[in-house]
């Protein structure tokens, strides 16, 4: 195997805690051609005290002031060398074959991209719980174009962490939006997909995820966020909507649903914006193989759980499972 070199670039802000143990997971991959990349975000932590250990075992520590993790990217971006771009957050963890394995794979196939499969744990890796998505048929995922379709389609979501990619298709993508304060990856991804020729796929579970800690970035906790997520999503979209394939309008489609979701109860305002959206894309979706999904067609996705239970309740449908919307 050809031994390229695969930078790792990993943000982080006041990320003390769990910083040791996520560049342990990268300095401990069977893959050696690596480069560590660690940018500091102006935490207030003292992660940086870290730096010094680090540096003696050949990590490349920079540091900035507190601008966010997708100007933390850049910078890395910018300082990388490696024919392969790692993505990892300061918080999570890679398995020692991640590197190898996907890079095997990529070099095998001639591919733009790998992906691997993932898991989440809550304090280390040994309690990574099983392929969260094992029940999906990934096979007919050829391109980048494919990995939206098939997550609009069959309701599925990735980390960062999970893809491996060539040098040539990140400088594709761009830089990171430095304007959004959530989905930022997915904002990042849509443009390094729609890009990706050939994607190799590890049907191994090599990303572990970090759950349970309180004001994450993807988290919809205020109303910049939510703005932002908005934002994002309509990025997204008029991204896909320039291809002559629309079925791709699933991959905004679901977004729109899931953020509709998660701001029901508590931001019903922003709620409906993600609704309205959601009924503007005119294409199926994962939710539209839902047998009574004519009722969000009929009334729109905000008020269809309202017609929804008044059937029920009037015994015009029956309830056969938990409804999703």
């Amino acid at each position: 195997m050809k031994q390229d070199l695969i930078s790792i670039i990993i943000p982080a802000y006041n990320a003390k805690q769990f910083l040791k143990s996520t560049v342990e997971s990268v300095l401990n991959q069977s893959y050696k051609n690596i480069e560590v990349i660690v940018v500091d975000d102006g935490s207030t932590d003292e992660t940086m005290n870290l730096f010094p250990d680090f540096e003696k075992r050949g990590v490349r520590c920079f540091a900035q002031k507190n601008s966010g993790a997708c100007t933390a990217r850049n910078l890395g971006l910018k300082n990388a060398k490696g024919d392969y771009i790692q993505f990892l957050d300061a918080d999570d963890l890679i398995h020692k074959d991640k590197l190898l394995f996907q890079l095997e794979a990529m070099q095998r196939d001639n591919a733009d991209i790998s992906m691997c499969f993932w898991g989440k744990f809550i304090k280390n890796a040994t309690d990574v719980e099983p392929f969260i998505h094992q029940h999906i048929d990934f096979s007919d995922i050829q391109n980048g174009k494919d990995i939206m379709r098939s997550i609009g389609m069959k309701n599925w979501a990735g980390v960062h962490h999970q893809y491996l990619i060539r040098r040539d298709l990140i400088e594709k993508a761009g830089e990171w939006n430095q304007t959004l304060l959530n989905n930022q990856d997915g904002e990042y991804f849509s443009r390094v997909f729609i890009n990706a020729q050939k994607v190799s796929i590890v049907k191994q579970q090599l990303a572990y995820y970090r759950v349970g800690q309180v004001g994450t970035v993807s988290s919809l906790n205020s109303t910049k966020k939510i703005e932002s997520a908005l934002k994002s999503w309509d990025l997204i979209y008029e991204l896909v909507s320039k291809d002559d394939d629309k079925t791709l309008l699933a991959y905004p489609k679901k977004g729109y649903f899931v953020n509709y979701r998660i701001t029901r109860n508590k931001y019903p305002k922003y709620a409906k914006i993600f609704a309205k959206r959601f009924d503007a894309v005119n294409s199926p979706c994962f939710l539209s193989t839902w047998k009574y999904y004519w009722i969000v067609k009929l009334f729109g996705l905000y008020y269809a759980p309202l017609f929804y239970y008044r059937l029920v309740n009037f015994k015009i449908i029956k309830v056969t499972e938990r409804h999703p919307i």
